[in-house]
C-alpha cells in the first residue's frame, strides 16, 4: 500500500449489507482529526459476535470490546474502518515488530489506536446486517422481499451488479408465486412463497418453496417441499421426506441432501415468516 502513498485507507468487510455513502464517513474523519474513525451502529439483542464499542463526547471511541461475552442492545462496530494511512502503516509495524505477527484487528490493532491515536465514530444509521451465519444470511434475503432491509428501488442509489445474461425468468401455466424475488434464468413451474430463487434454478411442477433461499442453479423437484431451507448453488433435490420446517433452518448441501440444521436464535434477528 505505500508504494499507492495514500493519505487514507478504507477497509470493509465483504460480508455485510447496508447503504452507506463513504464520503460521509471521509467528512466526518476530517472534521473530527482522527487517525482512525469506525463506523458503528445500535445493535439490539444479541452484540456477541461484534466488537463492542462505548461513544464518549464529541463522538471519540471511548473503550472497544470484542466479541465480549453476554454483550446486548448496545453500539458495536460494523467493520468499516477509515485510517489515516501514515498511522496504519506505523501501527502495523510497531506491532509486527512487538509480536513477530500480525492477529485479527479487534486483538491487537483497535485497543493500539485507542491507546495511542485519535478514534471517533460514524454513525451509519438505517439498515445493517452481518451475514456471517446462516441465520442472519437466510434472515436478510427474507428481510429483503419484505422491504425490511435495505431500499431496492431508490432511484438515487441504482445497484450495479455484474449478474450473467439470462432469458426473464419463466413461470408456468401450474406455477402460484407470492412475495418472491425470482432471478432471471430460472423458471417456476410449482409453488413459491416469500422466497428467492436464483439465477437458472428450477422448481418443477408440484413442488412447493417456502420462506426459502435458492442459489444458482437449484433443481426442486416435483413432490419436493420447502421451509426456512437454504439451498447450495446446483443442487438438485429429489423428491423425499419435508426438508426444513418451523422453528429450525435446513442447509441443503451441493449434493442435495441435508448438510446442516440450526435451531432458529430468537436472540438474533428473524424475519417476518409467511
Amino acid at each position: 500500500m505505500r508504494e499507492f502513498a495514500p493519505e487514507h485507507v478504507l477497509v470493509l468487510s465483504a460480508d455485510h449489507l447496508y447503504n452507506l455513502n463513504f464520503l460521509d464517513v471521509y467528512d466526518t474523519h476530517l472534521q473530527h482529526g482522527a487517525d482512525l474513525t469506525m463506523v458503528t451502529t445500535h445493535q439490539d439483542g444479541d452484540a456477541s459476535r461484534y466488537g463492542v464499542v462505548e461513544i464518549g463526547p464529541e463522538r471519540r471511541i471511548a473503550s472497544f470490546e470484542y466479541k465480549p461475552e453476554g454483550a446486548r442492545d448496545t453500539y458495536v462496530t460494523t467493520e468499516i474502518f477509515l485510517y489515516r494511512a501514515e498511522a496504519l502503516f506505523e501501527a502495523l509495524e510497531e506491532l509486527l515488530e512487538e509480536n513477530g505477527q500480525l492477529s485479527d484487528y479487534g486483538d491487537e490493532l483497535i485497543p493500539h489506536f485507542l491507546a495511542e491515536r485519535t478514534v471517533v465514530s460514524h454513525d451509519l444509521g438505517g439498515y445493517w446486517m452481518d451475514l456471517g451465519t446462516l441465520q442472519s444470511y437466510w434472515t436478510t434475503n427474507l428481510q429483503l422481499i419484505d422491504g425490511e432491509a435495505i431500499d431496492l428501488h431508490r432511484p438515487d442509489w441504482p445497484l450495479l451488479s455484474a449478474q450473467p445474461q439470462r432469458l426473464p425468468a419463466f413461470l408456468g401455466q401450474s406455477a402460484q408465486a407470492r412475495r418472491a424475488f425470482i432471478s432471471a434464468g430460472a423458471e417456476v413451474h410449482g409453488g413459491v412463497e416469500h422466497s428467492v430463487v436464483g439465477i437458472d434454478c428450477r422448481i418443477e411442477a408440484g413442488a412447493e418453496v417456502r420462506d426459502s433461499v435458492l442459489l444458482d442453479g437449484a433443481v426442486v423437484e416435483s413432490g419436493v417441499r420447502l421451509r426456512n431451507c437454504i439451498v447450495a448453488p446446483g443442487a438438485r433435490i429429489a423428491a423425499g421426506p419435508d426438508r426444513g420446517g418451523e422453528g429450525v433452518l435446513t442447509l441443503i448441501g451441493h449434493d442435495g441432501t441435508i448438510d446442516k440444521r440450526v435451531p432458529l436464535d430468537d436472540s438474533a434477528p428473524l424475519p417476518t415468516l409467511s
